[in-house]
């Protein structure tokens, strides 16, 4: 867990305000939770994988409302992977493992960051033009 934790925080900005967080140990079935988003700071949803064998990954799924975007997140990775969603209403994660028989962990952290620590896009639920 220690290598899961350093690339936790090997994304967090300086900004960052640690509000909820959280560790699946065996991810046997899909990990849903909403967030609620309090006060006018963007959010993070920071999240890692980790799993014995090679090659295992996550589709985790950002939704608000009738927006949502999905994405890969790989395990094994020495950093974690970081959505970013703005300030607003409540919004719901689900990571669902490869298969249903992966042996995966994985840990996950909500903060709220400054807005200097937002990224060009800054909304990882509906997306960005590239």
């Amino acid at each position: 867990m220690t290598s899961a934790e350093h690339a936790l925080n090997a994304v967090e900005p300086e900004s960052a305000v640690r509000v909820d967080e959280g560790m699946e140990t065996t991810l046997a079935r899909a990990l849903e939770r909403t967030f609620p988003t309090k006060g006018g700071r963007p959010h993070a949803f920071v999240v890692v994988c980790r799993s014995p064998a090679a090659g295992r990954s996550v589709t985790l799924t950002l939704e608000r409302g009738e927006e949502g975007s999905d994405y890969e997140v790989t395990c094994g990775d020495r950093e974690a992977d970081r959505f970013e969603v703005p300030a607003g209403s409540p919004f719901t994660v689900r990571v669902v493992p490869d298969r249903r028989d992966a042996d995966v962990m994985v840990l996950w952290r909500v903060e709220t960051v400054g807005s200097d620590d937002v990224s060009d896009c800054g909304d990882d639920i509906e997306g960005c033009e590239a």
